[in-house]
């Protein structure tokens, strides 16, 4: 049997920073986290707007967060994604602690992260799910003519519809 998904907090973190084993995720998103603190980075930032420093890019998310983690720096990174965070869902807190957590311990903020916006239900740039029953968007269809038979030489064939030829 599946375990409900927690209720999210009004105007706090739902679970704590220290909670890394704790559901949603559990020990499975604790030890990706550990074994590849980057690559964990990277999905946690891409589930947020292009306005947080690489929001919405998996890979240079984790790209950039594994270089400025050579210089020791990855927490330069780091704490404008969590303050874009704490900001979104009116979590308080300020600069100095993020930067702490962030620095000293950037595992467990990640994995608290990672559960604060699934418990919220954000799955990619910064996108809630809808609640059931909600409308959904049209969906965008293209269509592209690839059997074009006009083989005129000068590429008359490229024009737009409805152009002289």
């Amino acid at each position: 049997m599946a375990m409900p998904m927690p209720t999210p907090a009004d105007r706090e973190w739902t679970t704590g920073v220290f909670s890394c084993c704790s559901y949603p995720g559990g020990i499975g998103n604790c030890l990706y986290t550990f074994l590849c603190t980057p690559c964990s980075f990277g999905q946690v930032v891409a589930r947020m707007p292009p306005q947080v420093c690489c929001g919405g890019s998996c890979y240079g998310a984790c790209f950039a967060y594994s270089l400025l983690a050579e210089c020791g720096l990855c927490c330069a990174m780091h704490i404008p994604a969590r303050m874009w965070l704490r900001e979104k869902y009116g979590i308080p807190g300020d600069c100095c602690t993020d930067c702490l957590y962030t620095t000293f311990c950037p595992c467990c903020a990640i994995c608290q992260e990672h559960r604060e916006l699934l418990i919220r239900g954000v799955v990619y740039a910064g996108m809630e799910n809808k609640p059931a029953g909600a409308a959904a968007g049209m969906p965008v269809q293209m269509v592209i003519n690839v059997n074009n038979t006009n083989t005129n030489s000068n590429n008359n064939n490229l024009a737009a519809p409805g152009a002289a030829q």
